[in-house]
């Protein structure tokens, strides 16, 4: 099996809005950035992760957790 490369990975992003920008989370590898723009945004928590996979074995990365999406809606009243 060949050896699992950053190109191979792929990463679910959270944008939210703050007051000045945006926060960019990946719950995946845990990490957090932020930035005055989306772009920038994603940018900043794209090299963190880069840095962030460097730094893991093969095996550390084959372990990373698949992340699933579910939509919560509540009602109120």
């Amino acid at each position: 099996m060949p050896a699992v490369t950053a190109r191979d990975l792929k990463f679910d992003v959270i944008l939210v809005p703050e007051d000045e920008g945006f926060s960019a989370i990946c719950l995946t590898a845990d990490i957090a950035s932020c930035g005055s723009t989306e772009e920038e945004a994603l940018r900043m928590v794209t090299e963190a992760i880069e840095l962030y996979i460097e730094g893991l074995s093969d095996s550390e990365i084959a372990a990373l957790p698949t992340a699933t999406h579910h939509r919560v809606t509540l009602r109120r009243g």
